[in-house]
């Protein structure tokens, strides 16, 4: 139906749906925008599928989400990741596909901002048990993952001084520095130390994995 419509209205309407949050009307159009010049319109398309996945995720329908972002895939003509990737794995409890996805998302050095690489030290840790391919590409993280991983094996064993001890060497631009702090949280709470266990969970990163099991301290 968009045929006889002039390739500047297609692009002025695309864009007021995009911006109105009309995504899949605005996706509607740019599809067809994709068939009169691919090169200068599959990018718009690729960001109005994004935003239809990330409202997918939101309403929890997954499956909805992998199938689009295949499309992204397809218009690239190769293989490519976001961190939506792992946010639905994660979602989905699949902490070994999660895991893949970081390592991918570390090869292609695509971390776009701190939420993600937050999100990824996240992944690695609760998988408790991180690629090794991880040592290769990113050794900072890997040990400070492996050293969370091996504080909360301490705190399950009560061994509370030495969870401390093992993540001191965390610096504070560590993506998983929000960890230590978590981890001297849980340790003050179970010696009684309220005050401090809640000055500690207050620093958690709301959009941290571990901001919700913070709270159930508080």
């Amino acid at each position: 139906r968009y045929n006889q419509i002039p390739e500047q209205t297609l692009v002025k309407q695309a864009s007021e749906l995009f911006d109105t949050g009309n995504y899949v009307k605005a996706r509607d159009i740019y599809k067809q925008l994709v068939n009169i010049n691919n090169e200068k319109y599959k990018n718009m398309l690729a960001n109005c599928y994004k935003r239809l996945v990330s409202k997918a995720i939101v309403e929890k329908k997954y499956s909805d989400a992998k199938k689009i972002l295949n499309q992204i895939a397809s218009l690239s003509g190769k293989e490519v990741y976001f961190i939506e990737h792992v946010i639905i794995a994660v979602k989905e409890n699949n902490f070994n596909a999660a895991c893949k996805f970081c390592i991918n998302l570390l090869e292609d050095n695509s971390l776009e901002n701190n939420s993600d690489k937050l999100l990824i030290a996240d992944t690695f840790i609760l998988s408790f048990s991180p690629p090794k391919q991880l040592e290769i590409l990113a050794p900072a993280l890997y040990s400070d993952v492996r050293s969370v991983i091996l504080a909360l094996n301490c705190i399950a064993d009560e061994k509370f001084d030495k969870a401390i001890s093992t993540v001191r060497t965390i610096h504070i631009s560590s993506p998983a520095a929000h960890w230590r702090l978590f981890i001297k949280g849980v340790v003050a709470y179970y010696n009684g130390e309220d005050e401090k266990a809640g000055k500690c969970f207050s620093k958690v990163p709301l959009n941290s994995l571990v901001y919700n099991a913070s709270r159930t301290f508080c």
